[in-house]
C-alpha cells in the first residue's frame, strides 16, 4: 500500500486536542442523512473518529477507514476507553474495493482537498459509486476555491495543545501561494517536555481547489446523477460563491430490475 507521510503521531495527538469533536452543525447535518436512510454507512477519510464513533454510538451501522495508521491507533484507543468495537481498515479512497454494499457514504470536514491528484480523484469516486447499494446517497464536503484565496501565505503562524500528561505540541504552520488551485502548507510540529524539544516532525500538506462546476463533471463522470449543492449543513438553501465550504449530494442512480 501507498506509503502517507502525512498524519503522523505528533500531528494526531495535536489534532485531536484541537478538534476533539466535531463541529455539532456538521455532526446534526450530516447525522440527518443516516437518520433518514436508515442503513449501512460508510466514511472514508475518518481520521480518529470524531464523526465515526459518536454515530456509531448512536447505533448506526458505520464503517471507515482512513489511510493514516496514527488517526485510526487514536481511533481504536478511544472506542477501547469507550469499549466498543469499531468497523474500520487502513486505506486510501482510491484503492477502495466495496461492492454494492453501503446505502451512504460521505467525507467531511474537505477531507477530500487532500486528493490532489486528478486520476486519483477519478478512482476514488468511482470506487465510492461502485460501493453503493442501487439508489444510495454519496455526500461530500469540500473547502472552496474562494476560501484558499482569502488565505494568508508566506508568513508563520504557531498555535500550541497541551498533553493530558503536561508535555506541550507546539504547531508552527505556512500556507504557501497557490498554484493550479493547489494549496501547500509546511507544518512543525514540537514536543516540548521540560521546556526541551524532545521531539520534531515535519510535514508539507497540499490541498486541490475546485470550483463547483468542475466537482459536479467528475462526479457524473462516475456515475453519479442527482447531483446537487447545498449551503454548508442548511438543507435547503444553496450556496454563495464566497462560501468557506460547499456540501455535494448525489446519489446512484436506481437499477431497473
Amino acid at each position: 500500500m501507498e506509503k502517507l507521510d502525512t498524519y503522523l503521531s505528533l500531528c494526531t495527538q495535536y489534532y485531536d486536542l484541537d478538534k476533539p469533536d466535531a463541529p455539532d452543525d456538521a455532526f446534526a447535518f450530516y447525522l440527518q442523512y443516516a437518520d433518514r436512510i436508515r442503513g449501512k454507512v460508510l466514511e472514508p477519510m475518518c481520521g480518529s473518529g470524531r464523526f465515526l464513533i459518536p454515530i456509531m454510538e448512536l447505533g448506526y451501522d458505520i464503517e471507515g477507514f482512513d489511510a493514516s495508521q496514527f488517526m485510526l491507533e487514536a481511533l481504536y484507543k478511544k472506542c477501547k476507553n469507550k469499549k466498543i468495537k469499531p468497523k474500520v481498515w487502513q486505506g486510501f479512497v482510491q484503492d477502495l474495493d466495496k461492492n454494492s454494499i453501503y446505502n451512504l457514504a460521505f467525507i467531511p470536514s474537505g477531507s477530500l482537498n487532500l486528493i490532489t491528484n486528478l486520476n486519483q480523484l477519478k478512482r476514488s469516486f468511482k470506487n465510492i459509486h461502485h460501493s453503493l447499494v442501487s439508489g444510495g446517497t454519496f455526500v461530500i464536503e469540500l473547502i472552496t476555491l474562494a476560501e484558499a484565496e482569502r488565505q494568508e501565505t508566506n508568513r508563520w503562524w504557531s498555535s500550541m495543545q497541551t498533553i493530558p500528561d503536561g508535555r506541550k505540541i507546539v504547531i508552527s504552520s505556512m500556507n504557501l501561494p497557490l498554484v493550479n488551485n493547489i494549496g501547500q502548507s509546511v507544518c512543525r510540529y514540537e514536543l516540548v517536555e521540560n521546556n526541551q524539544i524532545v521531539k520534531t516532525e515535519v510535514e508539507t500538506y497540499e490541498l486541490q481547489f475546485y470550483k463547483v462546476d468542475e466537482i459536479e463533471s467528475l462526479l457524473t463522470e462516475a456515475g453519479f446523477s442527482n447531483i446537487r449543492t447545498i449551503k454548508a449543513f442548511e438543507h435547503g438553501k444553496m450556496p454563495d460563491a464566497s462560501d468557506d465550504v460547499i456540501v455535494y449530494e448525489c446519489s446512484k442512480l436506481t437499477e431497473n430490475l
